[in-house]
Order: structure tokens, then C-alpha cells, then sequence
């Protein structure tokens, strides 16, 4: 069975950001996800950008830890970080961030369980919904990338 270990290391079969993160992982202050995710809700892409990449390690370690399959777990992470990005306004403000992520990724996970055993066949109604997903969470990290190149000099 396929193991994931945050601290040890991700396997090669993840995206690059999702490698990179898991290999040099260190959580980041509460505070500063806390900015973050303030940021976000006011339309930051760039803090959006850095709160995933803070973040998507715990995240997909968090689904694959519930659902046991790499893929379905990935397909979770992004669609947390998309309701992220849409609710990021509902965090509490003193409340802390990387638990109410993590806690958008349990509820997910559990609820993608438990529909993938009750309806067999709604899994091609899960693919559909997980590549729009996948391309609403590129376009808002192509939007932060944007965002944060330095304009060119003419």
C-alpha cells in the first residue's frame, strides 16, 4: 500500500509544488497564515498562492490519510483550495487557519468517501467535477504568477 509522509518526502507522481513542499516542509507561523487567508479574502492572488503552497502538503496528507488513494486525494486538495479561495472571508479572525483548512479538507474527504461507496456510478460525475476543478485552482495560480511578475522593462 502507498504511504505519504509529509516530513519524508513525496513520491514523484505528485505535481512539482506539491514535491517541493512536502520535501522541505515547515509549517508557517500562525500568524501568517492567518494574514493570508485575510488577504485572500480580499482577492489577493499572490497570498492565495503562498497559502496553498503553505498548505497543500497538509492538505493532501490530511485527504489521502481518509480516502487511502493518491488520486482522489489530490483531486480533494484542490477542490479545498478552491472553496478556500471562495470562503476565505468566513475564517474566524481569531480563530486559526491552518485548522479550519484542514478542517474544509477532512469534511471533503469524508464526504467524497462516502459518496464514492454509496454511488458506484457517480464516480464519472466525481471526474467531471474534479478536472473543473483542476482548472479553476491552475487559473488562480497562473492569475497569483502573473501577479507577481515584475513588470517588464519596455
Amino acid at each position: 500500500m502507498f504511504s505519504f509522509r509529509i516530513r519524508t518526502g513525496a513520491p514523484a507522481s505528485l505535481p512539482f509544488r506539491a514535491r517541493s513542499a512536502a520535501h522541505t516542509y515547515r509549517p508557517p507561523a500562525r500568524d501568517v497564515l492567518h494574514d493570508l487567508t485575510s488577504l485572500t479574502a480580499s482577492g489577493d492572488p499572490v497570498a492565495f498562492a503562498a497559502l496553498h503552497d503553505a498548505l497543500f502538503a497538509e492538505v493532501l496528507d490530511a485527504s489521502f490519510r481518509v480516502l487511502g488513494d493518491i488520486a482522489a486525494a489530490i483531486a480533494v486538495a484542490r477542490a479545498v483550495f478552491v472553496e478556500v479561495w471562495h470562503m476565505a472571508g468566513t475564517c474566524d479572525p481569531d480563530g486559526d487557519a491552518r485548522a479550519w483548512v484542514l478542517d474544509i479538507a477532512r469534511r471533503r474527504a469524508t464526504d467524497r468517501a462516502a459518496t464514492r461507496e454509496r454511488h458506484r456510478p457517480a464516480t464519472v460525475l466525481l471526474g467531471i467535477q474534479d478536472e473543473f476543478l483542476r482548472q479553476e485552482l491552475n487559473a488562480l495560480l497562473t492569475s497569483a504568477d502573473a501577479a507577481a511578475e515584475p513588470p517588464r522593462a519596455g
